[in-house]
């Protein structure tokens, strides 16, 4: 059986960290639906602990050299965009933690940066 990996160094500095911040997406999360208020729809709550639940996972599979989960990890890091975006229209629903949406930014910087891709298009199966 092949050894599963969390973190594979042999990747490149900008797809390794694009995989720790899905794991820190993931964590933080589950934390923000902890922490959910009344002032944000049911729906957007589960779907921002879904969406970065959803790239811990797929994040294992990046680790894995697995091509799809990259085209998955692409469509997530860019989903929270488009979310982030319906509910400031449609609810008035303002972001305001900074930090988090940072974190997205680079998400989608990594994982569309030449060397990444590059490294996707090469190596992965």
């Amino acid at each position: 059986m092949r050894n599963r990996h969390w973190i594979n160094h042999s990747h490149p500095q900008t797809l390794t960290i694009a995989i720790v911040f899905s794991y820190i997406n993931a964590v933080f999360g589950v934390l923000n639906l902890l922490s959910t208020g009344t002032g944000i729809p049911l729906v957007f709550a589960l779907l921002f602990f879904v969406i970065p639940v959803s790239q811990g996972v797929v994040a294992i599979y990046l680790a894995n050299d697995r091509k799809w989960a990259w085209s998955v990890a692409v469509g997530l890091a860019a989903s929270i965009f488009v979310l982030l975006a319906y509910g400031a229209f449609v609810y008035s629903i303002v972001a305001t933690n900074i930090i988090g949406i940072a974190f997205d930014i680079a998400m989608v910087v990594l994982l569309l940066h030449d060397h990444t891709r590059k490294y996707v298009k090469i190596w992965f199966h």
